[in-house]
């Protein structure tokens, strides 16, 4: 018997995604509004750790939400995260945008 004890969870989180594949975890909210309000502020503080050769490789950035139950489930993609105006000049992502 499955027991579900949070039927209606939405959990949400904004991830860097880069050329290789490789991802980082910027911030999880229980909402997208949550996770829309703190992002760019986040990003803007990875920006501060990388060297320009891993700000360059950044592809986007993915907004995504869990899908399933709480223990058995996955992150599926729902969006992408526009680069904040602070941050475009400085990736090539925003030749994109």
């Amino acid at each position: 018997m499955l027991n579900i004890t949070e039927l209606n969870a939405q959990i949400w989180r904004a991830v860097v995604v880069m050329d290789d594949g490789t991802e980082a975890l910027l911030v999880v909210g229980k909402s997208s509004n949550a996770v829309h309000a703190a992002y760019p502020k986040q990003l803007e503080e990875l920006f501060k750790m990388l060297d320009e050769n891993e700000k360059n490789s950044i592809q986007m950035v993915s907004l995504q939400r869990w899908s399933g139950a709480p223990d058995a489930g996955f992150w599926e993609h729902f969006s992408e995260l526009k680069m904040p105006a602070s941050l475009r000049q400085r990736n090539k992502v925003a030749a994109s945008i």
